[in-house]
């Protein structure tokens, strides 16, 4: 457990009183912090090193400066100790002194020693953490009397039920279960991880498609070994065994590259997706890809389960014809038209299906993504009958506009679904996804645009540059908003305090604002009347609620929250509702005077600051920075400076996505080639009779590119229905399961016009080998083969 403070600080006292009433030995103080040195910003820990060894071990790690010991660490000013990796990042070594600016001052540290590369209850030595003594790390951070958190251990109910009692005599203080830190970092991470993971998932499911392509391509080369195997008395389950049995082979060998792929992709991927963490949620850093057995045994699980799933459909269909039949080519054919309308059924109840799990699921994100899954796969299904429909639609276009070789690369693809219905399956599906996250994308980032300039509409904003870990908001110093009130050029400056809270609902984010009724106003509501709520919300007498924070405690308008105040636990009506795109967790927000009388605390975390009309922007940066004091460590950033910097956050974020669409895409890519290729291969002897009878060269490949152009028209139109589809549900379903905020749909024809051509494009580019290959054949040996 830990005992902290609503406000961050827990002072010096609450610990002595605990060691001293309850003689608790494994207790220990923390203060935390963040401070910079040779340009770069690193952790601050400061810890006793005689209470701290029950928790971590760096207070009683050989400390090995010259002269040092532990008693040096206890005394000297700004004695430090480092892992080797942070003295590296410093440019130092053990006994060099070095300046680093901390609350605002420059001042001197020593380090004092190292700590080894790997220690325990840590897996690695954090690259960025320097450690000191607790009065030290106070001294350097300015928070005198003041802890970051008491850690503790306690050993039984009772010991937990009398810190409680003797916790709750101090309004502003929470004993806290340890677990709740890395359980907030968990949930705040955990939409984000199913996400990314459904994301792939939709791209092995596009391999899969390829998967059963080429299996049943290879079933069909063979089909007359198999006919003659089962002339000969081979069974129907041993056929089915011989095929799974290759399935098997190449789907180990499959599942080696994919590993070895997908082990360099993270390590592309760890930088983006750490930079997004770091944006959005925690503090972390790069330290390697980490090779984890679960994870690669999952991969393999899904890589050959994946495989023998696909194999075993043509290993069925080869063990289930008869000899004969196996050995004729039309016999596929036949069967592949027989099972459209049987698919286009199963299809249609999968829909079905994949639409109710989306009503009714309620709240549940796994069931949503899953109904994504139902969807694709159900729409898949019906692309066979889709592609027989639109033939007869398109074979007069193509008739028209291409002539003879026109209406032979129409009929060829109807004629031939057993190869292109699953081509053209994977690739409307690869497009699809691409289609679904490229408009969710959009949506999200209006939405986010919209809420910027309805919340960022001050000219300047100041903040502060430092903060602990466990109180990221630190307050500015008070000097500075005095300084600004008579400055030339500025017409108001508004408050806000960002603190965390206790509340029935546990810790809250609230943010205290003083700001005036047109910026109030300026808010995007969700549920509540902007003039009504305002009265309420100015006396002190409501709260308005984000939308996260309402979906995820499923509060309304009229609600009541209750917050530990200074005074004991005290109950506030939530008098409207609005979105916030700043925190997936939610906020809390009330007037800053309701804070004030409740709480007690003058500070202020940030102001922002309006411009008279017709005032030098520039002029007025100047001021305001010659108006902050000289050793206060403040941002200033500008209203535009501020909205580029969180759109940039916004386009990271997704820029993770955009590398799995691109995966997508290509792995369709590759079922075209394999599908084109398998084609060709069937018609080797129907081309060398063409070319026998004068076709030349160059209408070969010409009627290889019509129908491969063919292939990506109808894909690329068979997936623009379902790409709105999985983007609305995406937009509506999916995000605010996740995080709890709604967006706003927006379709661009832009998106679609580039998902469409992207489909013909990539279709005309798989059908470049094949169309080659196929104008080569040698006509003689060709017909002298046997049919």
């Amino acid at each position: 457990h830990s005992i902290v403070g609503s406000t961050g600080d827990v002072p010096d006292a609450v610990y002595v009183s605990v060691r001293r009433q309850f003689g608790l030995q494994a207790s220990a103080p923390v203060v935390e912090g963040t401070v910079v040195a040779s340009g770069r910003v690193f952790q601050l820990l400061g810890i006793d090193p005689l209470a701290d060894r029950e928790f971590r071990d760096f207070g009683t790690l050989a400390l090995d400066a010259p002269g040092g010991g532990l008693e040096a660490f206890l005394t000297r000013p700004g004695a430090l100790i480092a892992s080797s990796g942070t003295l590296e990042s410093l440019g130092v070594s053990v006994g060099d002194r070095f300046e680093l600016e901390a609350a605002g001052r420059t001042q001197v540290a020593s380090v004092l020693g190292r700590y080894p590369a790997r220690a325990r209850y840590t897996r690695e030595a954090p690259r960025d953490l320097l450690i000191a003594d607790v009065s030290t790390a106070q001294e350097l951070l300015a928070t005198t009397g003041q802890l970051s958190r008491i850690d503790l251990i306690l050993d039984d109910a009772s010991e937990i039920q009398q810190l409680k009692g003797f916790v709750q005599r101090f309004p502003e203080l929470e004993l806290s279960p340890s677990s709740r830190r890395s359980q907030a970092v968990d949930q705040m991470t955990a939409a984000f991880r199913t996400n990314l993971t459904a994301l792939s998932l939709l791209g092995l499911l596009v391999g899969m498609f390829l998967i059963y392509n080429a299996l049943t391509f290879s079933v069909v080369r063979r089909r007359h070994v198999f006919g003659r195997l089962r002339a000969i008395g081979v069974t129907r389950r041993e056929i089915v065994w011989l095929v799974l049995g290759e399935g098997a082979v190449v789907g180990a060998i499959g599942t080696v590259l994919g590993l070895l792929g997908g082990v360099l992709l993270a390590d592309t991927l760890l930088t983006p997706v750490t930079q997004t963490l770091n944006d959005l949620y925690v503090s972390v850093r790069n330290a390697g890809v980490e090779l984890s057995l679960q994870s690669l045994g999952i991969g393999a699980l899904l890589g050959m389960g994946a495989t023998l799933a696909a194999a075993s459909l043509p290993a069925l269909e080869a063990a289930a014809s008869a000899p004969i039949r196996v050995m004729q080519r039309s016999h596929l054919e036949s069967a592949a038209r027989a099972r459209t309308p049987r698919s286009a059924v199963i299809g249609g109840v999968l829909l079905t299906l994949a639409l109710l799990l989306l009503v009714f699921s309620g709240r549940n994100l796994i069931v949503g993504l899953v109904a994504i899954f139902v969807a694709v796969v159900g729409y898949a299904l019906l692309v066979p009958a889709l592609t027989l429909l639109a033939v007869v639609v398109l074979l007069p276009v193509f008739s028209r506009l291409g002539g003879t070789l026109g209406r032979m690369a129409a009929r060829g693809v109807g004629a031939s679904l057993s190869r292109t219905g699953v081509a053209i399956a994977a690739l409307a599906v690869a497009v699809s996804v691409s289609i679904g996250v490229d408009i969710m994308v959009g949506s999200f980032r209006r939405s986010v645009d919209q809420w910027l300039e309805a919340t960022l509409d001050a000219d300047f904003y100041l903040a502060s540059r430092g903060g602990s870990r466990s109180a990221p908001d630190s307050p500015l110093d008070p000097r500075i908003e005095p300084a600004l009130n008579d400055l030339e050029g500025v017409k108001q400056v508004s408050q806000n305090r960002r603190v965390l809270v206790g509340s029935e609902l546990g810790s809250l984010r609230l943010s205290a604002l003083g700001i005036p009724e047109s910026r109030y106003r300026n808010m995007i509501f969700v549920a509540g009347d902007p003039a009504g709520s305002w009265t309420s919300f100015q006396s002190g007498s409501g709260v308005v609620a984000s939308e996260p924070l309402a979906y995820r405690h499923s509060l309304s308008v009229g609600d009541v929250v209750e917050l530990v105040t200074s005074a004991g636990p005290v109950g506030f009506p939530v008098v409207a509702i609005v979105r916030d795109y700043a925190s997936d967790q939610g906020v809390l927000f009330a007037h800053l005077n309701l804070y004030r009388r409740h709480w007690g605390d003058t500070t202020v975390t940030a102001l922002a600051v309006d411009a008279r009309a017709g005032a030098d922007h520039d002029a007025l940066l100047a001021g305001l920075q010659a108006r902050i004091p000289s050793r206060s460590e403040v941002v200033i950033r500008s209203n535009r400076g501020l909205r580029r910097a969180s759109l940039e956050i916004f386009d990271r974020t997704f820029a993770v996505t955009g590398v799995l669409q691109v995966i997508a895409i290509v792995v369709a890519f590759a079922g075209i080639v394999g599908a084109m290729l398998a084609l060709a291969m069937d018609r080797t002897r129907e081309t060398a009779i063409l070319r026998a009878s004068g076709m030349l060269r160059a209408q070969v490949r010409a009627l290889v590119m019509l129908q491969t152009s063919l292939l990506g028209l109808l894909a690329g139109l068979f997936s623009l229905p379902l790409g709105v589809g999985v983007a609305l549900a995406l937009v509506k379903v999916i995000n605010m399961r996740s995080f709890g905020w709604s967006l706003d749909f927006a379709v661009s024809p832009d998106s679609l016009a580039r998902a469409l051509l992207l489909s013909i494009v990539a279709a005309c580019l798989g059908g470049i080998y094949p169309a080659i290959a196929m104008s080569k054949l040698r006509v003689a040996d060709e017909l002298r083969m046997e049919s």
